[in-house]
């Protein structure tokens, strides 16, 4: 197996794992306050599955975000674009990676309710959906996690913000 297609595996491996691991970690918000996955008393109120405070959770969407989003979009980006970012050849990246899935973490990284970690993830997105050729798939992908925000719970960082004001 080539190294490039190992890399290609490995991104789509992680791409799906975190995208898991936020919706685990949005519904264990909801359905258990102030427990680790259901299980474990936590010393903090806003526990986020695995992750011990909203910032943290914020902070591994922001970090993972790029990689999903990538993925998704990119097989849409200009080629010469696409080998200037890899530096491989752009054959290695997954056709079939869905585009739900980085809208599920940037909407979720927003309900989270984090005040530095929305801005961040939505620096992170312009920047990567500004590289791509396809306007309209980028417009999908934003509309997309829109409406996965407001599902998601996105009125906990309004209020966030509201209360700070």
């Amino acid at each position: 197996m080539r190294g490039a297609q190992l890399a290609g595996r490995f991104l789509l491996a992680f791409g799906l794992f975190v995208w898991a691991l936020g919706l685990l970690s949005v519904v264990a918000y909801f359905t258990s306050p102030g427990r680790i996955l259901w299980f474990f008393a936590s010393p903090y109120p806003d526990v986020w599955g695995p992750f011990l405070r909203r910032n943290d959770f914020a902070g591994f969407m922001e970090l993972s975000f790029p990689v999903a989003l990538f993925l998704a979009m990119g097989r849409r980006m200009r080629d010469s674009q696409l080998d200037a970012l890899t530096g491989w050849d752009p054959n290695w990246v997954p056709s079939r990676f869905p585009l739900w899935v980085p809208a599920w973490m940037l909407g979720a990284g927003l309900a989270s309710g984090s005040r530095a970690g929305p801005i961040l993830l939505l620096a992170e997105a312009a920047v990567i959906l500004g590289l791509i050729s396809q306007r309209r798939a980028a417009a999908r992908c934003v509309m997309l996690s829109m409406r996965l925000a407001a599902m998601a719970g996105a009125g906990t960082l309004v209020g966030r913000c509201a209360a700070t004001a």
